[in-house]
């Protein structure tokens, strides 16, 4: 058995980067403590061997209760109109994400008189039942992080006449 902070892991790891390679990475820039790391190695989420550079870096850090540097540059990420925002939110946070399960987020329309963004899951995560744990968990929070965006919608289905403009045209 091994022991495992979950308000560390809550406060600092509730997003990470989907890739291995990057999630690695962001654990020594989130500043995890030596406990957690070594509660990651004991449940075989890092390796010894093949993560030592990382671990090395998480274990040389004493500064553990200071807030660690953003992981987004939020001045760019926010930048722009409103939809510029959400485009670049979705590509560069939401995207990575869904891609590894052979999904992505549509977004369908976006009303800024009252800050509603309407999505749609499609490719594998259309029909994905752990779409809904990656709304809750993902997805949403992150878009109502957006300036301007005050509610996020899930459409499911598609409307009347969406389907006949992505169909290819008859050989």
């Amino acid at each position: 058995m091994v022991d495992l902070d979950w308000e560390e892991y809550r406060n600092k790891l509730s997003f990470s980067p989907a890739n291995r390679k990057g999630f690695v990475s962001f654990l020594a820039h989130q500043r995890i403590s030596t406990a957690l790391a070594d509660a990651f190695v004991g449940m075989g989420i890092l390796d010894e061997a093949k993560d030592a550079e990382a671990l090395e870096t998480i274990r040389a850090c004493t500064d553990t209760d200071v807030p660690p540097p953003p992981v987004f540059d939020e001045d760019r990420l926010y930048a722009g109109t409103l939809p510029e925002r959400v485009d670049r939110v979705v590509e560069e946070i939401i995207a990575p994400v869904l891609v590894n399960d052979g999904g992505r987020l549509d977004v369908l329309e976006i009303d800024e008189g009252i800050g509603e963004l309407r999505i749609r899951f499609v490719g594998s995560c259309a029909n994905c039942p752990y779409s809904l744990l990656s709304m809750e968990q993902i997805v949403k929070p992150t878009l109502l992080a957006i300036p301007g965006i005050q509610r996020v919608v899930h459409r499911a289905k598609p409307r009347e006449g969406e389907v006949e403009g992505l169909k290819a045209p008859a050989a």
